[in-house]
Protein backbone atom coordinates (compact mmCIF):
# COMPACT_ATOMS: atom_id res chain seq x y z
CA UNK A 1 0.00 0.00 0.00
CA UNK A 2 2.61 1.98 0.75
CA UNK A 3 4.28 1.76 -2.07
CA UNK A 4 1.40 2.79 -4.48
CA UNK A 5 1.10 5.61 -2.41
CA UNK A 6 4.99 6.70 -2.85
CA UNK A 7 4.40 6.12 -6.90
CA UNK A 8 1.24 8.33 -7.16
CA UNK A 9 3.08 11.14 -4.96
CA UNK A 10 6.03 11.25 -7.52
CA UNK A 11 3.28 10.95 -10.43
CA UNK A 12 1.42 14.20 -9.21
CA UNK A 13 4.41 16.21 -8.02
CA UNK A 14 6.57 18.34 -10.87
CA UNK A 15 10.42 17.69 -10.95
CA UNK A 16 12.59 20.29 -12.13
CA UNK A 17 15.70 19.43 -13.80
CA UNK A 18 18.60 20.72 -11.59
CA UNK A 19 19.84 23.38 -14.16
CA UNK A 20 22.38 24.79 -11.40
CA UNK A 21 24.41 21.16 -11.50
CA UNK A 22 24.20 20.27 -14.96
CA UNK A 23 27.64 18.50 -13.67
CA UNK A 24 25.70 16.52 -11.59
CA UNK A 25 22.18 15.75 -13.40
CA UNK A 26 19.27 15.24 -11.58
CA UNK A 27 15.48 16.50 -10.81
CA UNK A 28 14.11 17.65 -7.88
CA UNK A 29 10.65 18.83 -6.23
CA UNK A 30 9.72 21.52 -3.74
CA UNK A 31 7.16 21.59 -1.04
CA UNK A 32 5.96 24.95 -1.75
CA UNK A 33 4.95 23.78 -5.17
CA UNK A 34 2.63 21.08 -3.50
CA UNK A 35 -0.76 21.61 -3.15
CA UNK A 36 -0.91 18.71 -0.21
CA UNK A 37 1.84 19.61 2.27
CA UNK A 38 1.09 16.97 4.09
CA UNK A 39 1.72 14.01 1.76
CA UNK A 40 5.06 15.83 0.79
CA UNK A 41 5.89 15.58 4.44
CA UNK A 42 4.97 11.72 3.88
CA UNK A 43 6.64 11.37 1.80
CA UNK A 44 9.84 12.46 2.94
CA UNK A 45 9.21 10.30 5.97
CA UNK A 46 8.95 7.31 3.43
CA UNK A 47 12.49 8.16 1.64
CA UNK A 48 14.16 8.07 5.74
CA UNK A 49 12.22 4.73 6.42
CA UNK A 50 13.29 2.87 2.92
CA UNK A 51 16.22 4.09 2.82
CA UNK A 52 19.71 2.52 2.52
CA UNK A 53 23.43 4.57 3.17
CA UNK A 54 25.47 5.35 0.43
CA UNK A 55 28.95 7.54 -0.01
CA UNK A 56 28.80 10.39 -2.74
CA UNK A 57 31.36 12.81 -3.22
CA UNK A 58 32.42 12.04 0.61
CA UNK A 59 29.33 12.36 1.86
CA UNK A 60 26.37 9.74 3.18
CA UNK A 61 23.44 10.20 1.69
CA UNK A 62 20.13 8.19 2.40
CA UNK A 63 18.63 6.36 -0.70
CA UNK A 64 15.04 5.53 -1.52
CA UNK A 65 15.44 3.51 -4.47
CA UNK A 66 11.68 3.25 -6.13
CA UNK A 67 11.65 1.59 -9.72
CA UNK A 68 14.21 3.71 -12.01
CA UNK A 69 14.92 6.06 -9.63
CA UNK A 70 16.94 6.99 -6.69
CA UNK A 71 15.35 9.47 -4.30
CA UNK A 72 17.01 11.12 -0.79
CA UNK A 73 16.67 13.89 1.08
CA UNK A 74 19.25 17.06 1.66
CA UNK A 75 18.37 17.43 5.55
CA UNK A 76 18.53 14.69 8.46
CA UNK A 77 14.50 15.31 9.49
CA UNK A 78 11.63 15.15 7.09
CA UNK A 79 10.10 17.81 8.96
CA UNK A 80 12.87 19.54 7.42
CA UNK A 81 12.53 19.13 4.22
CA UNK A 82 11.37 21.48 1.47
CA UNK A 83 13.35 19.63 -1.02
CA UNK A 84 13.44 16.48 -2.63
CA UNK A 85 15.91 14.99 -5.11
CA UNK A 86 15.67 12.49 -7.29
CA UNK A 87 17.96 10.29 -10.62
CA UNK A 88 18.27 7.85 -12.28
CA UNK A 89 19.67 5.01 -11.09
CA UNK A 90 22.63 3.21 -13.18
Amino acid sequence: MDYERAQLFIQRVEWHFAKTMPQIPHWYCLLKECKDKEEFLWFARYIQEHSVPRQFYGRTYNYCYLGKYKYWMMDERPEDCDLINRDKME
